[in-house]
């Protein structure tokens, strides 16, 4: 739900790019990505029981907030609106919620099975 809405602050500020809209946007944009977080952890913990990739994620998202703002330069510079890379960042993070539910839905009929037998 949380990155379904976080989708959405993004495709608000695609819409109508003014001063409220990008406040709105960028508050709604950070107040959930603390429940991305923890969603994501809580996903991989449930599934790798040894918890190495719950241990890799703060580097990657050390890369991507690295990565991120330079990709943005690279895209403005060769003439993107703003506007654009936030629909960009909009697909990005549907994209992203259909990898992880992927994932989960297995998990979870897995689960399901292990009770049954």
């Amino acid at each position: 739900m949380a990155m379904a809405c976080v989708s959405l602050s993004f495709a608000t500020i695609c819409q109508d790019y003014g001063q409220l809209v990008f406040l709105l946007g960028m508050f709604g944009f950070f107040l959930l990505w603390n429940f991305i977080d923890i969603l994501q952890l809580g996903n991989l913990s449930n599934i790798d029981e040894n918890g190495r990739y719950v241990a890799l994620v703060p580097a990657f998202q050390a890369i991507g907030l690295a990565l991120g703002p330079a990709i943005s330069a690279l895209m403005l510079n060769n003439n993107w609106s703003l506007l654009d890379i936030m629909a960009l960042n909009s697909l990005s993070v549907s994209l992203s919620l259909i990898c992880l539910l992927s994932p989960y839905t297995l998990l979870h009929r897995r689960t399901l099975f292990q009770r049954l037998t």
